[in-house]
């Protein structure tokens, strides 16, 4: 037996049985194995943030990691180390929202897992917005709509902070919700209508945040909302009212947003003053001093002024001394004048039929009134009953006759013995 070549040989199938273990896997050769693992920070924002994520002893080494999401065991998965041992990553507006913890990881090349003990942690919080844009960034209360574009937003509902003309910031929570800009874009969007009781002015956002968050992040935005149009004359119920009380008056009409009132009337002042843009209610309040007659009264809304009369009559119902004209023909309208006392403020009515009226005012002191009667060509003729009515109380008067239309007669002419008929 040749000692020394036996030697030789062994040495041989040693060394290839090395680099076979190197490049074939589990070949029962010890593979390297990562030692550590850490996160440059803990948790982050979907869309917003990057990390490093740093393994020890795994230079340029692909590992492969156990890892859990909210407690749901997920697939294995395997990063490819840099030469310093890290990968880098800025998580996208997709990424899962929730804790990350990773068990145990293990060189690719490997068949043993490394225990991770305890578990290392990373928290992705749901995405925040980046930026806000309104297009347009100028427009009219009741009248137009404008689109908010939000970056890394779609699908989230924002909290937002904003001051309106400067003044002081405020806050909403839970709005607006954002639909994705185009499918699968980490932007969102979504279109407002501008109210019709918009308060007008620059609306400036500081702030934003998606609602599920804590952290605001700062940005920067502007829209400026127009007044809507001015008020309308409007209709008041009830008209009028008596001295020592307080009555509850609607007032109806268009553009009625963030109303207020005002008169300079001794003795009415008003509270409670609500409006919904078609609308609006208050408390009139008349004090028992308060003088008898018309009391102006200025309605100021979002989009300007408008003046109407309110009666205040008294604590007697109305009288009547006269109309004037106190009659009219069938088919005709007439512009009558009622003169009497406590006419504050009063309305018409009538049970007969064919008889309307229209364009019913009072003057200041109460000792008139002035309306058009419309008297229909199939009206009776007669006396109708006329009810003038206040808060105190109604009065009837027949003082005012409709008259029948004359009825066409002929009459005949002669020329040089020829009959010409004249109506």
């Amino acid at each position: 037996m040749n000692f020394g070549n036996t030697w030789l040989v062994r040495l041989n199938c040693f060394f290839l049985l090395v680099i076979f273990g190197f490049l074939i896997p589990n070949t029962g050769f010890a593979q390297e194995q990562p030692t550590s693992m850490s996160f440059s920070s803990t948790s982050g924002f979907a869309g917003n943030s990057c990390y490093t994520l740093t393994i020890g002893n795994s230079a340029n080494m692909t590992v492969d990691l156990q890892y859990q999401v909210n407690g749901v065991q997920y697939p294995d998965g395997s990063l490819t180390m840099d030469a310093n041992g890290q990968w880098q990553h800025c998580l996208t507006h997709s990424d899962e929202v929730g804790t990350w913890s990773f068990l145990a990881m293990k060189n690719h090349l490997s068949a043993d897992w490394v225990p991770i003990s305890p578990a290392v942690t990373y928290t992705t919080n749901p995405p925040q917005p980046t930026s806000m844009t309104f297009s347009p960034s100028t427009v009219t209360a009741g009248q137009d709509t404008y689109r908010l574009t939000v970056g890394n937003g779609a699908g989230t509902t924002l909290d937002l902070q904003f001051a309106v003309n400067g003044y002081d910031t405020l806050t909403s929570i839970g709005w607006p919700s954002l639909v994705p800009v185009s499918p699968g874009s980490p932007d969102g969007q979504v279109d407002v209508p501008v109210g019709l009781c918009t308060v007008p002015g620059t609306y400036s956002f500081s702030a934003a945040r998606n609602t599920l968050n804590t952290e605001w992040q700062p940005l920067s935005a502007t829209i400026t909302v127009n007044p809507p149009a001015a008020p309308t004359a409007p209709s008041i119920t009830p008209s009028s009212g008596g001295p020592g009380g307080s009555v509850v008056v609607t007032v109806s009409g268009s553009n009625l947003c963030n109303v207020s009132l005002w008169t300079n009337w001794p003795g009415l002042s008003f509270s409670n003053v609500t409006s919904n843009g078609t609308s609006a209610t208050a408390t009139f309040n008349i004090s028992s001093s308060a003088s008898i007659g018309s009391a102006p009264v200025v309605l100021s809304a979002s989009g300007g002024s408008v003046g109407f009369y309110f009666g205040i009559t008294g604590n007697a119902a109305p009288s009547i001394t006269g109309l004037s004209p106190a009659s009219a023909v069938q088919g005709t309208a007439a512009n009558v004048t009622i003169t009497g006392s406590y006419l504050a403020g009063a309305i018409l009515s009538t049970t007969w039929s064919g008889l309307t009226f229209s364009n019913v005012n009072s003057s200041p002191d109460g000792t008139s009134l002035t309306a058009t009667f419309n008297v229909a060509a199939g009206a009776a003729a007669g006396n109708p009953p006329i009810q003038v009515s206040t808060s105190a109380g109604p009065t009837i008067t027949q003082l005012f006759s409709i008259l029948q239309a004359p009825a066409l007669t002929r009459e005949y002419i002669y020329f040089g013995g020829r009959a010409i008929a004249i109506d």
